[in-house]
């Protein structure tokens, strides 16, 4: 199916704005190289409920534009900055050890980020960064299968076997 044909099949209204980011955890990603990815829960304006896999690194370009985009907001010439600082590159993990160092600077972070003024966090720059991709709407369809794999397994209802052949069947 289609990202337009997912987008028109739902009933509720599409989002405007983030109510809500909440970093879960980071998770080591294998594809498309190894690395960390941030998983970020959104609640947003239409109570839908999202996941957004982000790494680092992709935080941080992703700033660098908003920053760019936005440069009263960044605090160039006369004004104050309102943009949130997220720690920069050095912060880019290569170990479990050193994501997890910055996790409450980026809950910290995206907690600001989305209480800007609208026109920053609600503008299509920010809206669309945090929009699931299919990356991420394939990683909750796996949560919800893990989750239901589990309850199945803690009832007896579904052998070990049967769970790891799901998750290595997504990977």
């Amino acid at each position: 199916m289609s990202d337009a044909a997912i987008a028109t099949s739902s009933t509720k209204p599409p989002p405007t704005a983030v109510a809500s980011a909440v970093l879960q955890r980071v998770e080591q990603r294998l594809s498309p190289r190894k690395h960390f990815a941030y998983v970020i829960q959104i609640a947003w304006n239409n109570d839908e409920d999202t996941y957004a896999l982000r790494s680092h690194l992709e935080l941080f370009h992703f700033q660098c534009r908003l920053l760019d985009y936005y440069p009263d907001a960044a605090g160039l010439g006369d004004y104050a900055r309102i943009i949130p600082r997220l720690p920069g590159k050095h912060a880019y993990a290569k170990t479990a050890e050193k994501a997890l160092k910055f996790v409450p600077e980026v809950q910290t972070y995206l907690q600001q980020l989305f209480n800007l003024p609208p026109e920053v966090s609600r503008s299509d720059m920010v809206l669309q960064f945090f929009r699931p991709t299919r990356a991420d709407r394939n990683f909750a369809d796996l949560e919800r299968t893990l989750a239901s794999h589990a309850d199945k397994l803690s009832t007896g209802g579904l052998s070990r076997f049967n769970c790891a052949l799901a998750l290595v069947i997504y990977l």
